[in-house]
């Protein structure tokens, strides 16, 4: 089975939408400011909603990230681990509307595209997850996501 095909399957999980919600929680805190300073460019626009959440992700063709090709996590990890995925804003004038949003993973989201990734110190890559979780060609994952 394909990482893309495991993701679709992932997308009706409960941890998903945990996930997605809590996600969602931050941005509308963060969006509230954006509201503020930038009424014309947000006029009109709502946050994104844990539904349209999963519809970007359902949209992805790959479960890498488009910045950096490391494998992005979907429903088991810890808070800022790395390679969770992430909701990036396209223009940062807006809040976190579907429209202006793109999946990226987190560490591409918070530090830049293609930043300089350290191996995350989160648990998210430890031999349990590993072991829970039975991902194929660990051993390239690893390659390609750390250093």
């Amino acid at each position: 089975m394909s990482n893309i095909t495991e993701l679709k399957l992932k997308l009706t999980s409960k941890e998903l939408k945990l996930k997605i919600r809590n996600k969602r929680r931050e941005y509308r805190r963060t969006d509230i400011n954006k509201r503020l300073r930038y009424p014309e460019e947000n006029k009109g626009l709502k946050t994104i909603s844990v539904a349209e959440g999963i519809e970007l992700l359902d949209a992805l063709e790959s479960s890498k990230c488009p910045d950096c090709d490391c494998e992005m996590l979907f429903d088991i990890f810890s808070p800022f681990c790395l390679y969770m995925f992430s909701y990036d804003r396209i223009d940062e004038k807006k809040i976190h509307s579907k429209d202006n949003l793109r999946v990226v993973c987190f560490n591409c989201n918070a530090s830049g595209a293609g930043a300089y990734k350290n191996s995350c110190s989160r648990g998210c890559h430890t031999s349990d997850y590993i072991k829970n979780n039975k991902i194929d060609n660990i051993i390239e994952l690893f390659r390609k996501c750390t250093i």
